[in-house]
């Protein structure tokens, strides 16, 4: 999750806090009350997704890491007085097969080492009789397979809980889509039927759907860029557009008269090229030519109905 993605939840959050604290303004519009639960809904959802794409993938590799050094530590036991008595029944084959020092094992991919294991205990199971007098235990055989097969069992949970997290990564990126289409198809076209029954609830309710971006900090040589997003058919506001740089990396949202405000680090100095998104509107793209570290521009979005 990128820290855009991030700052859009911290916006979902607060506005959601400021519906239920304003419940008895909007609870007795249907339709308003429809879009809330469904905001709601949706909103579980993208928490759940969120709280998924943090599973321990460390954990997972730290497991895989200690079952490896487990296994080792087993073969390492066996390994050697293994390969002493093939070498006294003058198998010296057999003996160099299973003859390992402990910085090959540890060199060794996971498939190789896995293999290793089963080799060793392949030649050792018919042998555990005599290996007994070469200091070499049943108990020892069993830890032996015992850690092989944990070992096998863990090679395969990082991968898996990457692609666990790749997949959480997938259903974010839907669930925000789904909230945004909620959010300006639907409650912010219907706030505006409060503008003159309840106009400080319709402000109130702009400002919880401003978006924070905590990854920035505010500097002088910001480059500021404001403006108005509209419908090209009759110049109207467009309400909860999104007004972002190329790479996605800084965005605001239209405000209730389609207003915008947006500040970009000096690094987007030069030719500022910035896109405009709405939807049920094509995307329109609009450059700052010649954009100057700590001045401001005006920039003014037409938008195309789909």
């Amino acid at each position: 999750m990128n820290d855009v993605t991030g700052d859009k939840i911290n916006m979902y959050l607060a506005f959601k806090q400021y519906l239920a604290d304003h419940n008895a303004a909007w609870a007795a519009v249907v339709a308003f009350a429809t879009a809330s639960t469904d905001f709601n809904t949706e909103l579980e959802k993208l928490l759940e997704a969120v709280e998924g794409q943090g599973g321990d993938i460390t954990g997972a590799a730290v497991d895989k890491s200690q079952a490896q050094d487990f296994l080792v530590a087993a073969m390492m036991e066996v390994s050697g007085p293994a390969s002493a008595y093939f070498y006294v029944q003058n198998d010296n084959e057999n003996a160099e097969l299973i003859n390992f020092t402990q910085s090959e094992l540890e060199g060794m991919r996971d498939v190789v080492l896995l293999q290793a294991a089963e080799t060793l205990i392949e030649k050792t199971g018919p042998i555990a009789v005599p290996l007994v007098g070469y200091g070499v235990s049943a108990l020892m055989l069993t830890n032996l397979g015992t850690r092989r097969t944990n070992f096998d069992n863990k090679i395969s949970r990082p991968r898996v809980k990457i692609v666990e997290r790749k997949t959480h990564t997938v259903n974010i990126d839907a669930e925000v889509k789904l909230i945004d289409k909620v959010l300006e198809q639907r409650l912010d076209n219907l706030i505006l039927g409060f503008k003159t029954s309840n106009p400080n609830f319709v402000t109130g309710y702009f400002n919880a759907r401003i978006i924070v971006n905590t990854g920035a900090t505010t500097s002088e040589t910001d480059i500021s860029v404001t403006g108005v997003m509209n419908r090209a058919s009759d110049g109207t506001p467009i309400v909860g557009g999104t007004v972002a740089t190329l790479d996605g990396e800084h965005e605001t949202q239209t405000d209730e008269n389609g207003e915008f405000a947006l500040a970009v680090p000096e690094t987007y100095a030069g030719d500022l090229m910035l896109k405009g998104t709405a939807t049920g509107f094509t995307d329109e793209e609009e450059t700052v030519v010649g954009a100057e570290p700590g001045e401001s521009y005006e920039v003014g979005f037409v938008m195309e109905a789909v």
